[in-house]
């Protein structure tokens, strides 16, 4: 579900370009799903057994089929040009990547002076301002996800490949460390990481002088109380 998902709800202006044509509603129906428990350290893998005219046995052999298929590619190594292309030119050298960005610092720097006045003046509450740019890559998008993981061991990761209707395939590569929502019967509970500060498990003393550094700041206590409030 996209963020503009909310103008089918609400009576807002559109005057963002929409350079990236996504939809904003995505549903996907899998045949198969690898899930990963980093609390309970355990690995689920799910075939949806879809019954058609020839009955329920043939599809519950179809979804045996697919878990084995799953397994099998579970533990067979990728080799390396399947997570590597090549990153040479038809010259021989190293391409330089073409990093770009939607628009330029000067121009992102007048947007955050922009909402800094707004909120002085009470017309809004907050806002996030954001940027996106667009990287080239050679790696294949599997790869990428891998390093991604282990660059950043979030317990909300997810890992998407989509069929688009021109064909082409959108990948989508998550690596979040934050708990959105979570509902258990009438509990629900939210842990946002805005207002917090990394911690040093290494050192007692460092540790500490984190925590202390944490509790006095009047920029982290703003923040927290801010998206707790946006939250609840």
């Amino acid at each position: 579900l996209a963020y503009d998902l909310v103008r089918f709800f609400e009576r807002l202006p559109d005057d963002t370009e929409d350079d990236l044509q996504l939809p904003d509603v995505l549903l996907m129906f899998t045949d198969g799903l690898v899930i990963f428990d980093h609390v309970k350290h355990n690995l689920r893998i799910v075939a949806n057994a879809r019954v058609g005219e020839e009955g329920p046995d043939a599809a519950y052999d179809r979804a045996v089929d697919r878990l084995r298929e799953l397994v099998q590619r579970l533990q067979t190594p990728l080799r390396s040009d399947q997570l590597q292309r090549s990153r040479k030119s038809s010259g021989g050298e190293t391409r330089s990547l073409a990093i770009r960005s939607n628009f330029e610092r000067p121009d992102f720097l007048k947007m955050i002076e922009r909402v800094k006045e707004y909120i002085a003046d009470g017309d809004i509450y907050q806002a996030n301002i954001a940027r996106h740019w667009r990287i080239p890559v050679a790696e294949m998008p599997v790869g990428i996800y891998g390093r991604l993981c282990a660059l950043s061991a979030a317990p909300y990761a997810g890992f998407l490949r989509f069929a688009s209707a021109n064909g082409k395939e959108r990948f989508v590569r998550s690596a979040s460390p934050e708990l959105f929502l979570n509902v258990q019967e009438k509990r629900v509970v939210t842990r946002p990481i805005k207002g917090t500060r990394r911690r040093d498990r290494t050192d007692a003393a460092r540790d500490a002088a984190l925590r202390d550094e944490l509790v006095a700041s009047e920029k982290d206590q703003a923040e927290l109380a801010m998206i707790v409030d946006l939250m609840r």
